[in-house]
């Protein structure tokens, strides 16, 4: 189905490239995505994959003269969608941009990439990975999205789709010329859209295609790291790796041992299995940069843990001595109280430790430890109160 906009007749032996968008209740950013690349492409072509809300009325009243809006039917596959606005494509070159982002190059950078992205040989098809910086500055050159618009080319996969060829070896390209930015992934976003809990069903299917696929195991297991048991997900990154090794598929052998570094800090894991991965990574990648951030936070897990069973041993030895205590550094043992309470402040029971802190200070118990924590609480008190954290 294809809508009435306010496209005129377009020789279509002149379009040389195409924008693809596939869209599905947008309607919060649908029209800066259309704004940021209006002018820059000889035709955008939106596929709408079944909105509910404001998202067509949007599209259409943006009146593009170079616009082409058409319904697709949900197959539970954003490969189908994709391959759709493929099919529906005649421009030679076709980049691909979500509802959620803005382009920021303009068309003259845009332009210079099209001899790089031209057919050369019988073997080789260079693909354009973008810079896609999201929100929080973090930015990727892995994923592409700006390719020659060759039969041969399709997606697969239901989400995180992959660009596919039959006959082209696809070289991947990143580009830092041009640049997109991402906001889909923000907290309340993910959380309005469910996208999670959608991408677990969709890789599920996946995996049923290609259950040893260490890409679809590998988002699989990072969209469900808030739901998936850490043993179960452990044991199946380590088969994945096994056939990582077996195939040669060394291109998600570092994200997927990255991701068995988050389920190990999640389950706890020994430090000896710990560092065995991390050597792993290493290998891979010795001026990896998250070997330092994994062990700095697997040395802060473990002293928290160690911390609890201290404060958990301090609390019962003090329940059970609570006479005087002659000749000790404090006869009615304030000394142990004020430890527990350094304690409780570490692990993060603030209200506790506040209120044996101020129980000291009532009984004129003082030290430089003492004032130095109770000045902490003071000033988170305020903090909170004025909303810098909370």
């Amino acid at each position: 189905m294809e809508y009435d906009t306010a496209q005129d007749k377009i020789n279509v032996n002149q379009l040389n490239t195409v924008a693809l968008l596939i869209v599905k209740n947008e309607e919060r950013t649908i029209k800066r995505c259309i704004d940021s690349i209006s002018g820059k492409f000889d035709e955008i072509i939106i596929v709408d994959t079944g909105s509910t809300d404001n998202t067509i009325n949007i599209i259409i009243e943006q009146r593009v003269l170079n616009l082409k809006l058409l319904n697709f039917k949900w197959t539970e596959s954003f490969a189908d969608a994709r391959n759709y606005a493929l099919n529906n494509s005649k421009g030679k070159y076709v980049f691909f941009i979500d509802a959620d982002e803005v382009l920021k190059s303009d068309r003259k950078e845009i332009l210079k990439k099209l001899p790089e992205l031209a057919i050369n040989d019988e073997i080789n098809l260079n693909v354009i990975c973008p810079k896609i910086v999201d929100h929080d500055e973090n930015y990727t050159t892995g994923v592409p999205r700006f390719f020659f618009n060759e039969n041969d080319i399709y997606y697969f996969g239901h989400v995180h789709e992959e660009l596919r060829s039959n006959n082209f070896t696809l070289k991947i390209i990143p580009d830092y010329d041009i640049v997109i930015c991402h906001d889909g992934y923000l907290d309340e976003v993910v959380k309005s859209k469910n996208k999670l809990e959608r991408n677990i069903k969709l890789l599920e299917k996946t995996l049923q295609i290609e259950p040893l696929n260490a890409r679809w195991n590998y988002f699989l297991l990072r969209n469900g790291y808030e739901l998936f048991d850490a043993t179960y997900a452990i044991k199946k990154i380590k088969k994945i790796l096994k056939y990582i090794d077996k195939k040669q598929e060394v291109i998600y052998k570092k994200a997927i041992i990255d991701m068995l570094i988050r389920y190990q800090l999640k389950g706890s894991c020994p430090q000896k299995d710990f560092e065995k991965t991390l050597d792993l990574l290493g290998s891979i990648e010795p001026n990896n940069k998250n070997i330092v951030f994994y062990r700095g936070l697997f040395q802060l897990n473990s002293w928290k843990i160690k911390a609890k069973e201290m404060l958990d041993y301090l609390i019962e030895y003090r329940e059970d001595n609570q006479m005087d205590m002659p000749e000790m550094l404090h006869t009615k043992g304030f000394h142990l109280d004020s430890i527990i309470a350094i304690y409780l402040f570490e692990c993060g029971y603030y209200q506790q430790a506040e209120k044996l802190f101020s129980f000291l200070v009532n009984h004129n118990y003082h030290s430089d430890m003492i004032t130095y924590y109770f000045s902490l609480l003071q000033g988170r008190k305020t903090e909170n109160r004025e909303g810098d954290f909370y």
